[in-house]
């Protein structure tokens, strides 16, 4: 049950802050360096936002499919 707890947690945390903080995001990655070249635009953070809803829906759904399909009955 701990490593089910620690597991969630750790998975949803990131993703919530997606959710919760898309503007501050944005401004943490704005000037960053990748590959050699300086982020320079900001991302709208509806987008940012969707992209969190999206994968947290993908991770519940991976949970649920772990949980109710990875013991099949033999």
């Amino acid at each position: 049950m701990h490593n089910g707890l620690w597991l969630v947690t750790l998975g949803c945390v990131p993703l919530l802050a997606l959710i919760w903080f898309p503007e501050e995001v944005d401004e943490f990655t704005f000037g960053a360096w990748y590959r050699g070249n300086q982020i320079d635009s900001h991302s709208p953070p509806v987008l940012i936002a969707v992209m969190g809803w999206v994968a947290l829906l993908l991770f519940a759904t991976a949970l649920f499919v772990v949980r109710f399909f990875g013991k099949l009955p033999r």
